[in-house]
């Protein structure tokens, strides 16, 4: 991993740039946009070694690449501002020489004192212990502080940019800046790192419709289920338009476990809070449903050339997903989450399941 320090002939060219596309506001956090033939410009210098500086800047966090989106492969750089780069190397010389570029994400995260929440799935893994997050981590922070976010958590094997820059850069890992919520509080973990409050992150977790997104709802509700204010996550889901996405996913659990892990009081809230019967909202969740039309309809496609196996494995797919289908009236979704995933996830957690042909 190269070293956050930027050796003479690096600083150099940086000042260069940041005289000639420094924004006229103190306080801004980039520069002027300028391109690889600005650059090219700006530093009289070779291709070669334009593209050298850029790379170093980009790697060390001290430049951000935007790119056009007309045609992908045009770019444009911006700076991280000089007043931005001093309150990170505040923090960077705290540290002896090699030391800094050993930290995790969430040690980085733990010994600055800037204000940020770890959301997502990263987030919800603090919770449940049960799937580590993937390759992208999201952490909620004022815009106004892209830049020195950027310029702490960047390296060469980690790609840091605001979400509407979203970077498909090959990477070992993905930090995705996301706007902060004014006016919530977040947890903070036995080792120090900020966390999204857990009511929060269900409702956050629900509006993403993905199964991964899913999973990790019922794996926070099984680990869970006894400690979340119920009363509040309703609320704060209600407020988000997914009322009715949390009162299918708890249905879901409480009926695949032997025994209901959340009450009949919360459903029955949640009932109230919505009014009546629903209308209906459409397909839950998005990604299954497009998964589920592409078997459909490769089945009656090819149904013709299939063998039987073939066919019964389709069949077999779409009828998982379709398992829930009674509950679509009650909740105004046509339900497609395949029933296999929800049972691994609670059996994997150490819940007591229902018979496969058992129903309440």
């Amino acid at each position: 991993m190269s070293s956050k320090w930027l050796p003479e002939w690096l600083a150099a060219n940086y000042f260069r740039l940041d005289k000639k596309y420094q924004m006229k506001k103190a306080s801004s956090t980039f520069s002027e946009p300028f391109t690889f033939f600005d650059a090219k410009k700006t530093l009289e210098t070779s291709s070669q070694s334009v593209q050298k500086t850029l790379w170093e800047l980009e790697h060390r966090g001290f430049l951000v690449k935007r790119r056009d989106e007309v045609d992908y492969r045009s770019k444009h750089y911006q700076l991280i501002s000089f007043r931005v780069l001093q309150q990170f190397f505040e923090i960077y010389f705290r540290f002896k020489k090699g030391e800094f570029e050993k930290l995790s994400i969430e040690d980085k995260l733990r010994i600055c004192s800037w204000e940020y929440t770890l959301v997502g799935s990263a987030a919800a893994y603090c919770y449940h212990k049960y799937q580590a997050p993937g390759k992208v981590i999201e952490v909620a922070v004022d815009s106004g502080d892209y830049g020195k976010f950027i310029a702490l958590l960047a390296d060469s094997d980690t790609v840091v940019t605001p979400l509407e820059l979203f970077e498909t850069r090959r990477a070992k890992r993905y930090v995705q800046l996301v706007p902060g919520k004014p006016g919530l509080e977040p947890n903070k973990t036995p080792e120090g790192v900020f966390i999204e409050k857990i009511e929060d992150l269900i409702t956050d977790l629900l509006s993403k419709s993905t199964l991964q997104s899913i999973i990790e709802v019922v794996a926070l509700i099984v680990t869970n289920a006894k400690t979340i204010d119920w009363k509040k996550a309703t609320e704060v889901a209600k407020k988000q338009g997914v009322l009715p996405q949390l009162g299918c996913v708890i249905e879901i659990v409480n009926q695949e476990a032997r025994r209901p892990l959340v009450s009949k009081g919360v459903l029955e809230r949640i009932t109230v809070q919505m009014g009546g019967q629903p209308p209906y909202f459409g397909v839950l969740f998005p990604e299954d449903a497009r998964n589920w039309q592409s078997k459909t309809g490769r089945l009656s496609q090819l149904g013709p050339i299939l063998t039987q196996k073939e066919k019964d494995e389709i069949i077999g797919d779409v009828q998982t997903l379709d398992y829930y289908s009674k509950l679509n009236t009650k909740w105004g979704f046509n339900i497609k989450i395949p029933r296999a995933a929800v049972r691994k996830a609670l059996d994997d957690l150490g819940v007591a399941l229902r018979g496969l042909g058992t129903e309440r």
